[in-house]
C-alpha cells in the first residue's frame, strides 16, 4: 500500500563527464563543450546498402538493438525508437534533429550484407554544428553479426561515458540468443512494428516471425517478450473491434508468454514491462502499477515504463504530481509522441493547472494534427473548466478538416449539443455521423433522442433499456440522466449496471472502480437507485465509494462526485462543502452529474432532499440553473461549425 500510494523516487540523470583521453576513435575526438553536451543521442534508422531491398529489415533491427542497449545506462538520456525511427528514410540535417529531439548527438549508420560479408559503418555527429565527433567500420563475416553488436555498442558507449562498469559492459554485451537464423526472425519481427501504428494483420504477421525464431531456439527471452507484446496489441485491437472473446484469449496467452521470458531472465525489465501492461488489461491496474514501479526501479530510463507509470495512475486517480513527474520524463525522450502529450496535459487538468495543460494541448495538436484526442481533450477543458461550450465548439470544429479525426470531432460536437439538450443540432450532427460511421452508437441515439422529443415514451425506453454492449460511457451516462429527468430511474438503473457488471445490488461486496471513467457512472447509479426509492442500496454504494482515498488526494479535483454521494448519505454540511469547493475550482457549468440533474417537475433529484432547505444550496443551485441556461440560449443563437467546403456533407447525400 506505501509503494502505491507514495510511489518510487525516480533517481537523477547523471551529467556526461569528459572524455577519456585513451579512448580509441576511427574519426576526430569530441569538442570542448562542457559536461552536459555528451550524455544525450538520437539512433537514427540505419541506412540499408545491400542489394537485396528486402534485407532492410538487418539494418532497421540493427538500429533498434543498439538503441536498446544504450538506454540500459544509467547515465546516458537515449531517445526513444518512436521518435528517433520517425526520421527514417528522410534526408534530414542533424542539427534539426538534435533541436526537435533534444539531443547533442546522433548516430547515423549504414548496412551492407554481400555474400558472405557484413559491413557497418557508424559515425556520432555534433547536433551543433553537424561534424563528426567519432567514426569506425566494421567489417566481419556475416556469420559476426553478434560480435559486430557488442563492439559497436561498447565503442560508442565509450564515446559518450567516461568510464564503464561491469554492469554497463554486462547491459551492451548481453545476448538473447546465440541463433543467427532466430535472430533474422526476431529482427524482421522488429522491423514490421517500426511503424509504431500498424494493424491487427501486422501484429499477427510479427506473432508467426517470433513463434518461428522460438522454434529454432525456445529460450529466446526477448522473442518471448515481444511475443507477449504482440499477444498484447492484438487483444487491443480485438477489443476495439467488439472481440471480447478474441482479446481475453489474447490477453492469456500475453501473459504466458511474459510468465516465461521471466522465468528465463527474472531480471528482464522488458518482460516485467509487457507482463504489467497485460495485467492492466487483465483488469489488475493496481498490480500493474505496481510492477511497472519495479520495472522502474531496475531501467529509470525506460520510456514505456515512465508513460505507463502516468497513465495507471492517472487512470486510477492517484497522485497526479507523480503521473505528471514520470510523463515529463517520458516526454524528455520520446518528444514526438502524441499519447505522452496528452496524459501529461490530464495530469496538470487532474491539479487545476488549466492554462499549463491548454499549453500542452495547443502544442501538440499544432505537431500532431491528425490525433483527435488532443483535440477532444482541448475541447472538455474549454466545456468542463470554464463551463463554455462554444470554445468548445469552435475547437472541435477547427479539427473537421482533418480526414483521420473527422468522426471523432462530429461525434464529440454531437454529445456538446447532447450535453446542453439542444436536440434539434444533436440531430443534425449525429445523422451526419450515422452517414460516415453506421455502426456509431452516438449516431444512432437520434433515434432514441426522437422518441423523447417526439413524446413516444414507450419506444424511448425500449431503446434505451437494451444498450449496445459497446455504448460509450458517455452515451450511456447521458441515457441514464434523461431517463432520471423523465422520472423513470430503473431505466437508468438497467443501464447503468450494463455499463457496470462489477456492481452487483443484492451483494453486500463493496462497490469499486477500476479507473477514474467508471466513477461518474457509480454516482449516477447511487441517484438514480435514491430516485427510485432503494435508499439502503443508495446508501451503501455512495459509502463504498466515498471511502475510496482516491476522492480526496486532491482538493477539488472529485468535489462534484463527492458532494452527490455525501447528499445520498444525507450528509448535509459535507455535500454544501464540496459543491463550494467545486465552484471556486471550476465553475458551475460541471454539475451535470450532481446539482444539474432535475426531476420531471423540475426539482434537483430526490438524493438532494436533505439540502432542500438549505439557502446556501438553493443559490448554488439557482446560479447553476441561471447559467446553463444562458449557455445554451449562447449556444443556440451562434453558427454551427462550418462542414469543409472540399468533403461532401453527409446531410446533402441522397
Amino acid at each position: 500500500a506505501a509503494l502505491l500510494w507514495r510511489g518510487y523516487a525516480l533517481p537523477p540523470v547523471p551529467a556526461g563527464v569528459a572524455p577519456d583521453a585513451g579512448t580509441a576513435s576511427a574519426g576526430p575526438g569530441p569538442k570542448d563543450a562542457g559536461p552536459a553536451f555528451r550524455n544525450s543521442i538520437a539512433v537514427l534508422p540505419f541506412t540499408s546498402l545491400s542489394a537485396d531491398a528486402e534485407d532492410a529489415y538487418f539494418a532497421d533491427g540493427l538500429a533498434d538493438v543498439l538503441l536498446n542497449r544504450l538506454a540500459s545506462l544509467d547515465g546516458l538520456k537515449v531517445i526513444a525508437r518512436n521518435s528517433s525511427f520517425k526520421y527514417k528514410d528522410r534526408n534530414v540535417d542533424v542539427r534539426e534533429v538534435g533541436k526537435a529531439l533534444g539531443v547533442a548527438t546522433v548516430l547515423e549508420g549504414s548496412v551492407q550484407r554481400a555474400g558472405g560479408r557484413l559491413r557497418v559503418v557508424a559515425q556520432l555527429v555534433d547536433t551543433r554544428d553537424g561534424s563528426h565527433l567519432w567514426a569506425q567500420t566494421y567489417d566481419r563475416g556475416r556469420e559476426d553479426v553478434f560480435a559486430v553488436q557488442d563492439e559497436l555498442a561498447t565503442d560508442l558507449a565509450r564515446q559518450l561515458l567516461d568510464q564503464l562498469t561491469e554492469s554497463d559492459e554486462q547491459a551492451l554485451t548481453a545476448r538473447s540468443t546465440s541463433d543467427p537464423a532466430a535472430l533474422e526472425l526476431y529482427l524482421q519481427a522488429v522491423q514490421v512494428t517500426l511503424p509504431g501504428t500498424i494493424g491487427r494483420q501486422d501484429w499477427e504477421r510479427v506473432c508467426e516471425l517470433v513463434l518461428a525464431a522460438l522454434r529454432r531456439d525456445p529460450d529466446f527471452v526477448d522473442a518471448w517478450t515481444l511475443l507477449a507484446t504482440c499477444h498484447n496489441q492484438v487483444a487491443f485491437l480485438a477489443g476495439t473491434e467488439r472481440d471480447a472473446v478474441e482479446s481475453t484469449r489474447r490477453v492469456a496467452q500475453g501473459l504466458a508468454a511474459s510468465t516465461r521470458a521471466l522465468q528465463l531472465d527474472p531480471g528482464n525489465s522488458a518482460a516485467l514491462l509487457v507482463h504489467a501492461q497485460l495485467a492492466r488489461r487483465d483488469g489488475r491496474a493496481v498490480d500493474s502499477l505496481l510492477m511497472i514501479s519495479e520495472t522502474l526501479r531496475r531501467a529509470p530510463n525506460d520510456v514505456e515504463a515512465l508513460g505507463g507509470d502516468g497513465l495507471t495512475r492517472n487512470s486510477l486517480g492517484l497522485d497526479p504530481r507523480l503521473a505528471e513527474r514520470s510523463l515529463r520524463r517520458a516526454m524528455d525522450l520520446d518528444p514526438l509522441s502524441a499519447p505522452t502529450h496528452r496524459q501529461l496535459a490530464f495530469a496538470l487538468t487532474r491539479q487545476g493547472r488549466f492554462d499549463e495543460a491548454k499549453a500542452v494541448l495547443d502544442d501538440a495538436i499544432a505537431r500532431f494534427p491528425g490525433f483527435s484526442p488532443l483535440r477532444l481533450d482541448r475541447a472538455g477543458i474549454a466545456r468542463i473548466a470554464h463551463g463554455d461550450h462554444e470554445a468548445a465548439l469552435v475547437v472541435l470544429g477547427a479539427g473537421l478538416g482533418e480526414a483521420s479525426s473527422r468522426i471523432a470531432m462530429v461525434e464529440q460536437i454531437a454529445m456538446q449539443y447532447l450535453d446542453l439538450g439542444a436536440i434539434e443540432p444533436f440531430e443534425r450532427w449525429s445523422s451526419r455521423l450515422a452517414g460516415m460511421a453506421p455502426g456509431n452508437e452516438i449516431g444512432q441515439a437520434r433515434i432514441w433522442l426522437a422518441a423523447v422529443a417526439g413524446g413516444r415514451a414507450a419506444e424511448a425506453l425500449a431503446v434505451a433499456r437494451t444498450p449496445s454492449p459497446t455504448s460509450t460511457t458517455s452515451l450511456v451516462n447521458a441515457y441514464a440522466e434523461m431517463a432520471m429527468a423523465a422520472g423513470k430511474p430503473q431505466a437508468a438503473i438497467d443501464i447503468l449496471l450494463h455499463q457496470l457488471p462489477q456492481i452487483a445490488l443484492d451483494s453486500p461486496a463493496p462497490a469499486y472502480f477500476q479507473a477514474m471513467s467508471e466513477l461518474g457512472s457509480i454516482v449516477r447509479l447511487s441517484l438514480a437507485l435514491a430516485q427510485a426509492g432503494q435508499a439502503d442500496t443508495a446508501r451503501r454504494i455512495a459509502g463504498d465509494i466515498i471511502r475510496d482515498a482516491r476522492l480526496s488526494m486532491l482538493p477539488g479535483e472529485f468535489a462534484c462526485q463527492r458532494a452527490a454521494l455525501a447528499a445520498v448519505l444525507g450528509q448535509r454540511e459535507a455535500a454544501l462543502a464540496a459543491l463550494r469547493e467545486h465552484v471556486a475550482r471550476l465553475g458551475p457549468d460541471g454539475y451535470r452529474s450532481c446539482v444539474g440533474l432535475r426531476d420531471p417537475g423540475g426539482a434537483p433529484l430526490p438524493a438532494w432532499n436533505a439540502m432542500a432547505d438549505d439557502p446556501a444550496f438553493m443559490a448554488i443551485d439557482a446560479d447553476f440553473t441561471r447559467r446553463r441556461a444562458a449557455q445554451r440560449a449562447r449556444v443556440l443563437a451562434a453558427s454551427e461549425p462550418a462542414w469543409p467546403a472540399d468533403v461532401p456533407d453527409p446531410l446533402a447525400a441522397p
